[in-house]
């Protein structure tokens, strides 16, 4: 009674070089300006109590920045996002860089920000989406607080 012998597949050995799967993750890149003239920074991960001042100071703009609190479309809720329009190029840029520069070094309410160009769909103009605040469930037609 002899063993059977069973083919076993050859598997090719290779060098650590050919190996298709990322060893790390790669590094972030910075993020680059779609034009030259892009002035819209999405900003992501941001406090569920904030309002607008906060988030005008943390990227170091000018007071007359347009901040558009982005919500949920069938439930009104705000997530924790915004567009926020600098007016200035060359600002938007900077603050980009340097949120991207070094980790966590923006932050609002204690929580590091993303930051990066808004790439986008334009926010609607919808005015109640442009308060001091984010806006409060139940604020737009079809939706209810409960």
């Amino acid at each position: 009674a002899g063993a059977r012998h069973v083919a076993v597949p050859a598997y090719r050995v290779h060098d650590v070089g050919d190996d298709p799967r990322p060893t790390k993750k790669p590094k972030r890149v910075v993020d680059s300006p779609p034009t030259s003239d892009a002035t819209k920074l999405f900003v992501g991960n941001l406090p569920l109590i904030v309002d607008r001042r906060a988030v005008v100071a943390a990227l170091g703009c000018r007071d007359d920045a347009v901040v558009t609190w982005l919500v949920d479309r069938a439930t009104g809720f705000f997530y924790g996002s915004a567009v926020v329009d600098v007016l200035d190029a060359r600002l938007a840029a900077a603050t980009c860089a340097t949120s991207q520069g070094e980790k966590g070094a923006l932050r609002i309410g204690g929580r590091p920000i993303r930051l990066g160009f808004h790439k986008g769909q334009a926010p609607t103009d919808d005015p109640r989406l442009r308060g001091e605040r984010p806006p409060v469930p139940g604020a737009f037609p079809g939706t209810s607080s409960s």
